[in-house]
């Protein structure tokens, strides 16, 4: 998994294996799946991206490739808001989106810890809501 930087246009790779399955509302990020024959590239675009701004963060994930793409590769979008099953089920452990920018995640669970956080629990795109205490 990869935060988008410099207006998207610059992948990151998330380290911290607390950040996993975590997204910043404010953020874009790319989910690299890479199986034995196939690999797919999910770009995940939480604020809404206006005119050539789409484009910021295919420009991420050709920097990702070294700029070569193959019929190896499936690319998908998907909107903040509209994670489905299929893209929900890469995160075994859970899936938030913290309404923010993205900061370091030390910091948010500092931020949490010192002043509490409140979630909403919603569906994914199409289904019914469950919550996992």
């Amino acid at each position: 998994m990869y935060h988008l930087e410099d207006n998207f246009t610059t992948p990151v790779e998330v380290t911290d294996p607390q950040e996993k399955g975590k997204f910043f509302a404010e953020s874009c990020y790319i989910v690299r799946v890479t199986g034995p024959k196939h690999e797919y590239f999910i770009h995940w675009l939480g604020p809404k991206l206006i005119g050539d701004e789409n484009d910021n963060p295919d420009e991420a994930h050709g920097k990702l490739v070294g700029g070569v793409f193959t019929s190896d590769q499936t690319t998908m979008r998907v909107k903040k808001g509209h994670e489905d099953e299929a893209f929900l089920k890469f995160f075994p452990d859970g899936f938030a989106i913290l309404d923010e920018a993205r900061i370091p995640i030390a910091d948010w669970y500092a931020k949490v810890a010192a002043n509490g956080v409140m979630f909403r629990v919603q569906a994914p795109f199409g289904g019914g809501a469950r919550a996992i205490e």
